[in-house]
């Protein structure tokens, strides 16, 4: 059963995944090249986002929310940049 409260939370864990991996892929990104990083989050992303299709229960899907979003934090700005 959906409720306000749990699409708040896919939500919140949505833009906690964003502001994490904006630091992770920054890092990564200076560190190792802008365009094998834009590969492989893009590669992370859909990895993901197929999981999050696939999950079972309302947890995992928030698991992969949460690595869905980590993975778009480095592809738009990534993308934008190249």
């Amino acid at each position: 059963m959906v409720n306000h409260w749990k699409l708040s939370l896919v939500g919140t864990m949505h833009f906690l995944g964003i502001v994490s991996g904006s630091f992770v892929f920054g890092v990564l990104a200076d560190r190792y090249g802008r365009k094998i990083v834009l590969i492989l989050s893009i590669l992370f992303m859909a990895i993901t986002g197929i999981a999050q299709a696939l999950s079972g229960d309302y947890v995992m899907f928030l698991v992969f929310a949460y690595l869905n979003a980590v993975g778009t934090s480095g592809v738009y700005p990534l993308a934008f940049i190249l």
